[in-house]
């Protein structure tokens, strides 16, 4: 499978809005920024809270963010190559692609993010996420399994803190979708034990955090008031949360380029 064509850089398009003068003489959203985001996702954007102790542990993740102040929004964009083992064949590979394309795009229109500028105001970014097929400079390999080994984190899909997506030949949209969350910084809402007692605590663009989730023991609540895309099957729901991590990034990118102290939240969905 030959390279897929390099995700766009930022420009202005067609659907540019106009340039905003500030009342200091800055050109307010007249620049596109873009950075490659690799961090550890733990204790950055959430903890887990096991018995009262938050545990230690790393989730790296990484991505390139594009910051299109011109045109009003905002890129996630992760380069993917699918690797098929063992028995897999060039169909169950396709496969593969298709359903992970298929679920990265159900993120969006989930997240806007409000960005407030001292100089320049407020403005509200959709968030885009794009998952481009590559045979090489990918973000993650997607290592596909006609059954994910018993060895790899008891057989089940996951994402591996060194850049890797296992899944199998029945993985589908929904479980890519789930599993793409985890890329770009997401923890699992559900236990992983039925013993001891979990929360997940997040941690907001701000600095501070939300109240702990008390997390159901091995995702089985099912169908509660609070159940999501990262803690039950067949769940579709986001909440503002689920846009933190984003908008940490997208915050410290502009304070970073700009000079100035950009703050950002999450607008949508609402709570």
């Amino acid at each position: 499978m030959g390279a897929k064509p390099a995700p766009r850089s930022p420009s202005s398009g067609p659907s540019a809005s106009r340039p905003i003068t500030s009342a200091s003489g800055v050109c307010c959203w007249c620049e596109d920024y873009q950075g490659e985001i690799s961090v550890n996702a733990s204790n950055r954007y959430s903890r887990r809270i096991v018995d009262g102790q938050a545990e230690g542990g790393g989730r790296q993740r990484r991505y390139l963010l594009q910051v299109l102040l011109k045109s009003r929004r905002i890129r996630v964009v992760m380069r993917y190559k699918v690797v098929g083992f063992g028995s897999t064949a060039a169909e169950h590979i396709q496969l593969a692609e298709r359903e992970l394309v298929s679920g990265v795009a159900s993120w969006n229109g989930k997240i806007t993010i409000e960005i407030d500028d001292p100089e320049c105001g407020k403005q509200q970014l959709p968030v885009e996420f794009e998952a481009p097929l590559v045979s090489s400079g990918q973000h993650y390999t997607v290592e596909l399994f006609q059954t994910v080994p018993s060895s790899l984190d008891s057989g089940r899909p996951h994402v591996t803190g060194d850049f890797k997506m296992r899944v199998d030949w029945e993985t589908r949209a929904w479980t890519f979708s789930h599993e793409h969350g985890h890329c770009f910084g997401l923890p699992d809402e559900y236990g992983y034990s039925n013993e001891a007692a979990e929360q997940i605590v997040y941690i907001r663009p701000d600095g501070g955090s939300d109240p702990p989730i008390d997390i159901d023991a091995l995702g089985t609540a099912g169908s509660g008031p609070d159940v999501t895309i990262m803690s039950t099957h067949s769940q579709h729901r986001r909440r503002v949360r689920h846009g933190y991590c984003i908008a940490i990034e997208v915050q410290q990118l502009l304070t970073r380029r700009l000079g100035r102290t950009i703050r950002c939240k999450v607008v949508r969905p609402p709570t």
